[in-house]
């Protein structure tokens, strides 16, 4: 297993359920200093869950992620029903152990500026 963090975008959400379990299913974007860009799948059943039930928009979020990546859900190319090799516009990864954690938004604070002029 490989420790992997990082900051990105939530670009897609969704619930899932196997019996009376139930969790949401998180696509994030991460991107690099040079635009290379990964997608990171993770699973939460606690603030991020709580907050799609309760209605928050989540889709665009900044979000700081940590968790486990096993290689074997590393990939970068796929293999069609016909045998052929395609590599995919964005690598991707599934994170085990998964901490997403919302980053704040900036606080936003209007002041009353006085523009001196030399005009009289």
């Amino acid at each position: 297993m490989l420790t992997v963090q990082g900051t990105g975008n939530i670009s897609f959400v969704r619930l899932a359920k196997n019996g009376q379990d139930e969790w949401l299913e998180i696509e994030i974007i991460s991107s690099d200093l040079d635009d290379s860009s990964i997608k990171v799948f993770a699973r939460s059943k606690n603030g991020l869950y709580k907050a799609h039930k309760d209605g928050s928009k989540l889709i665009g979020r900044q979000v700081a992620f940590h968790g486990s990546a096993d290689r074997r859900t590393i990939r970068d190319h796929y293999i069609d029903q016909e045998g052929a090799k395609h590599t995919l516009k964005m690598p991707e990864m599934r994170l085990r152990y998964a901490v997403v954690e919302r980053l704040g938004k900036p606080e936003v604070t209007s002041t009353k500026k006085e523009v001196k002029t030399m005009a009289k």
